[in-house]
């Protein structure tokens, strides 16, 4: 194998990437520093000013977490203690990938799917499953910004969404582990696409935008909040030292870092398509909204690919001998990586 082969692309999902030297110096310093446990620490107080900052929302709450998974669930078990069925896309992370995490944190909360090409639900699809479900109790509406497809919801659609909520007394909650990405795409300010809209609940992650691990869920609307405090230590979720997941948020939003990282990894992903454009191999599947490309090849060559010792994701088996590949890039992901993933792909000579 040659020299510029031999260390692995690993570009299938951004939690491969490293944690932002920023953010390492952060943790170390509060790593050195007594301070109180279980939440009461001073570096919550400070969290909360920054998100309060960025969001523009004096009134919203946090709670830190160290997993999306947890964050989602959590979240989702928190907005109503009512048995009912929470709406959500057929590919949604809280569906698809949480075994079964949304009742496992509620039991009362069952999942209603509805499909679409590009990841995302619309309010005329929303207005049907409601009319088609009228025996059911539908309690909420979860998205996820970012979709799972990578693509993003507008600022109107979002609005509509929740104008639907409002009227229909539901939940409004959005998947945010890519948000940061979808804030820069859009290029709207945060609470333009948070409470703005009615959203009443966001979780947050910064674990794939530089952070070590640092989710949070934050509750706009605390009216919606069942005592949160005695669900939250029921469920094993009070963390010891708080401090070192808030002080993340701290150094992520301070100076814009967070905004910053998902601009590089954005970018990259852009250039990356401007070259699958030219390379008849690929078949870009979704508009590139944020730092992941969907992409379909022929399982031979996908093969190739992995023989380059390059690691996207499988997504999925397509029809006749094809597969997709899901390429997600992190903050750290350079240019340089990116001009050697490409230098390896057009090693490949297998043309379909």
């Amino acid at each position: 194998m040659n020299n510029i082969n031999r260390y692995p692309l690993l570009c299938g999902t951004d939690t491969s990437g490293g944690v932002s030297n920023i953010i390492l110096k952060k943790i170390v310093e509060v790593g050195k520093k007594k301070n109180k446990s279980y939440g009461d620490d001073d570096f919550i107080e400070l969290a909360k000013i920054e998100f309060k900052r960025v969001f523009k929302n004096n009134n919203l709450d946090i709670i830190p977490m160290i997993s999306g998974t947890a964050s989602n669930a959590f979240a989702l078990s928190l907005m109503t203690k009512k048995k009912g069925y929470v709406i959500c896309h057929k590919d949604a992370h809280i569906f698809t990938s949480e075994c079964g995490a949304p009742e496992f944190f509620n039991s009362g909360i069952k999942l209603i799917t509805i499909s679409s090409i590009d990841g995302k639900l619309n309010p005329t699809q929303i207005n049907s499953c409601l009319e088609s479900n009228a025996d059911k109790n539908i309690i909420g509406v979860s998205v996820s910004q970012l979709s799972e497809n990578g693509t993003n919801y507008s600022i109107e659609n979002l609005r509509k969404i929740g104008n639907i909520c409002k009227k229909n007394n539901l939940f409004f909650h959005m998947d945010g582990a890519r948000f940061s990405n979808a804030v820069c795409s859009l290029e709207v300010k945060p609470a333009e696409m948070t409470w703005k809209i009615g959203l009443d609940c966001l979780s947050i992650g910064a674990t794939k935008n530089g952070a070590f691990a640092a989710e949070a869920i934050i509750f706009f609307n605390k009216k919606r909040l069942c005592n949160y405090k005695f669900y939250q230590k029921r469920s094993g979720h009070v963390i010891a030292k708080t401090k070192l997941i808030s002080s993340q948020f701290i150094a992520w939003f301070q100076d814009d870092l967070w905004l910053k990282l998902a601009r590089k990894s954005n970018n990259i992903a852009k250039l990356f398509k401007n070259y699958l454009d030219q390379n008849n191999n690929f078949e870009i599947l979704f508009p590139i909204d944020g730092n992941e490309v969907f992409v379909k090849v022929h399982e031979l060559y996908y093969q190739k690919i992995i023989d380059q010792n390059i690691f996207p994701k499988l997504w999925s088996f397509s029809k006749n001998n094809f597969v997709i590949l899901r390429f997600v890039f992190s903050f750290d992901f350079t240019k340089k990586d990116l001009s050697n993933l490409i230098s390896r792909i057009n090693r490949i000579k297998i043309y379909y």
